[in-house]
C-alpha cells in the first residue's frame, strides 16, 4: 500500500537502534501501550526496498526478494500493515474527537494519497516517454509495457490523473485513495459495533470476488491490478488487529495454527524451488505444475486463496518469533529501514521513479552484475537518505522554533 500510515506524524527520528521509544503526548499511530512497534515500521520498509528490486529490470538481488520464496509479495505487506495502522490511528482518533474529525482526517489523507499518485504516475509516464522516444526498441519491456498502455502520452496522463488506467506500480495508490474514502470508514464502524461478523461480511465480499473474478486477465484495454473488492479482506484483517491491539500479540497463535502456517511457507517455498530452480537446471518437465503469467496477475488482482493462505502464514510466524522488542528490529543496521518504513507514501513514490529510472539504465546500457549491484546502492542510498532527512525534519523544525 502506497504505503498508508494515516495521519500519524509522529517523527522518529530519534530511532538511532531500531528500538521502541516512548513519545509522550502523542499516543496514535503505530503505538501499543504507549510503545511504538517498530515491526510495522520495518516490515514496511522492508517492502519499500523490494518494490524497486523486483520492478527493476535484470536484477541479480530481487532473487532474493519476498516474492521468489512464495505466492505472495510485498503488496500484500503493505496492505496488511496499513491495515494495522489505520485501526491503531482512526480508533484512537474516533475516541478522542469523534466521528466529525475522523472523517475529515480520512478525506485529508486520500487527498494526500491522490497527489502522491498524480505527481509519480506523471513522472512515471514521462519518464518512460521520453526514454522510448530517444532509445526506441532498446528499452522496451514487460515494465514499460504497464506504464505506457497508449501511443498518445497525453491521453495517458489523462487517463492516471482519472485513475482510469493507472501506471504500474501505481495502482495501489488507487486502490489506497478508494479504501480511505469508503473502506476504512465503514469497516472501521464495523468493528466499533460487532467486530466478528464485520469479518465475516469482508469475508464473503472476498469470496464473491473469486467465484467471479477471471482466472486470466486480457492486458487489452484499461485493468484494476488490484481488485478492491478481492483486497479489502486483507485490509479488513490488519483493521481487526489495529483495533484489537491484544490479539496482536504472540501468545495468542495456537499451537496447531502455528504448525499449519509452517507447512504452508515450506510447502510455496518447496513449489518455488522446484518449478525455478531445479526443473530448469535438471531439465525437468514440470510445466503442468507452472503457472502461466496471466494466472499470476489474476491471482494478484484478485488476492487469491492460495495468496491470502500464504501471506497469512508468514505473517503469523513472523508475529509468533519476532517481537516488538526483537534483536532483528535493535540492529542500528536496520535503523535507515525503520524511517524509511516511517515515510511510506513519500518513499513509496519516490521508488516507483527510480524504478523506471533503474530500468532506462538497465535497458540502454546493459550494464554487469557488479554495476547493476552498484546501481541498486545508489538506489537505497537515495531512499534511505530521503527517510532519514524526512523523519528529522520535524525535529529540525522544532529546534528552529525554539531558538
Amino acid at each position: 500500500m502506497a504505503p498508508d500510515r494515516g495521519d500519524d506524524k509522529i517523527s522518529i527520528s530519534n530511532v538511532r537502534c531500531g528500538v521502541n521509544v516512548r513519545r509522550p503526548g502523542n499516543c496514535f499511530g503505530e503505538w501499543f501501550g504507549g510503545m511504538r512497534d517498530l515491526r510495522l515500521d520495518f516490515f514496511r520498509g522492508l517492502a519499500l526496498y523490494m518494490v524497486v528490486l523486483d520492478h527493476a529490470g535484470n536484477n541479480p538481488l530481487n532473487y532474493l526478494t519476498y516474492q521468489r520464496i512464495g505466492f505472495s509479495d510485498a503488496a500484500e505487506i503493505f496492505i496488511f500493515v496499513s491495515g494495522i495502522t489505520c485501526g491503531l490511528v482512526y480508533s484512537s482518533r474516533l475516541d478522542r474527537g469523534g466521528w466529525g474529525i475522523t472523517l475529515r482526517s480520512l478525506c485529508a489523507r486520500a487527498g494526500k494519497i491522490y497527489v502522491y499518485y498524480a505527481s509519480s504516475s506523471t513522472a512515471a509516464i514521462l519518464l518512460a516517454a521520453a526514454a522510448t522516444a530517444v532509445w526506441g526498441s532498446r528499452i522496451q519491456s514487460p515494465d514499460f509495457g504497464g506504464i505506457i498502455r497508449l501511443s498518445d502520452v497525453h491521453t495517458d496522463i489523462w487517463l492516471a490523473i482519472l485513475m482510469i488506467s493507472p501506471p504500474a506500480t501505481c495502482d495501489i495508490l488507487v486502490f489506497y485513495v478508494a479504501m480511505t474514502l469508503v473502506g476504512v470508514p465503514i469497516l472501521l464502524a464495523g468493528f466499533r459495533s460487532n467486530p466478528a461478523m464485520t469479518l465475516v461480511a469482508s469475508a464473503g465480499i472476498w469470496l464473491l470476488a473469486q467465484i467471479f473474478a477471471p482466472y486470466e486477465v486480457s492486458f487489452e484495454g484499461y485493468w484494476i491490478a488490484l481488485n478492491p473488492l478481492a483486497w479489502q479482506f486483507l485490509l479488513a484483517i490488519g483493521m481487526f488487529f489495529g483495533t484489537n491491539p491484544r490479539a496482536f500479540s504472540a501468545a495468542n497463535v495456537p499451537g496447531p495454527m502455528l504448525c499449519g502456517a509452517w507447512a504452508v511457507v515450506a510447502i510455496a517455498v518447496l513449489y518455488k524451488f522446484l518449478v525455478s530452480v531445479i526443473a530448469p537446471h535438471f531439465g525437468l518437465d514440470l510445466q503442468w505444475m507452472t503457472l502461466s503469467h496471466s494466472t499470476l496477475i489474476a491471482m494478484k488482482m484478485n488476492l487469491s486463496i492460495f495468496r491470502l493462505i500464504h501471506f497469512l502464514s508468514v505473517a503469523l510466524l513472523v508475529t509468533r518469533y519476532i517481537g516488538p522488542g526483537s534483536k532483528l528490529i535493535r540492529w542500528p543496521g536496520f535503523a535507515l529501514v525503520i524511517q524509511t518504513g516511517a515515510r511510506p507514501l513519500e518513499l513509496y513514490s519516490l521508488s516507483i521513479v527510480l524504478s523506471v529510472l533503474a530500468n532506462i539504465f538497465v535497458r540502454v546500457y546493459r550494464p554487469s552484475i557488479e554495476s547493476t549491484l552498484l546501481l541498486d546502492l545508489l538506489v537505497f542510498a537515495l531512499m534511505g537518505l530521503t527517510a532519514a532527512s524526512l523523519c528529522r525534519a520535524p525535529a529540525m523544525a522544532g529546534w528552529w522554533q525554539r531558538r
